[in-house]
């Protein structure tokens, strides 16, 4: 797989990270009267979350195997490019001790604490927007 190809992927891997950690927080501290009220004059998206946060576990699981996912490819995908990058054997510890730190900051700022405070100020609107991309995974 070409260098490009694997920068791409692990993008894509951390918007997915980013995408659950909204998710979650984004459902979970939505106001439930608010919801219910909403799911009362026939919104769907409403009604669909009111139903995930009465029985939240089908949620939660498919919340954290999509987070651990995304966080799994990305450590291992950055840890390719490193490879790659790195030819002197000498070296390649400690530059793979240098992404893992990299990475960690990288994904707890970007991919968790960002999200979950976007998500933690606007629970309401997010929310009723990831209500389908959130039901296609829990297919």
């Amino acid at each position: 797989m070409s260098t490009f190809l694997l920068i791409i992927v692990l993008c894509l891997s951390f918007l997915t990270c980013a995408f659950f950690s909204l998710s979650e927080t984004a459902i979970f501290s939505t106001n439930r009267y608010k919801l219910r009220h909403l799911a009362s004059e026939g919104n769907r998206r409403a009604a669909q979350l009111t139903q995930w946060l009465d029985e939240p576990e089908p949620l939660l699981a498919t919340l954290l195997l999509g987070s651990n996912f995304a966080n799994i490819s990305a450590a291992t995908l950055s840890a390719t490019l490193v490879s790659r990058w790195i030819i002197d054997r000498q070296l390649l510890e400690v530059g793979l001790i240098i992404e893992a730190a990299i990475l960690t900051i990288f994904i707890l700022l970007f991919c968790e604490l960002g999200p979950k405070a976007l998500a933690a100020r606007y629970p309401e609107q997010i929310a009723m927007k990831i209500v389908i991309p959130v039901e296609i995974c829990m297919k």
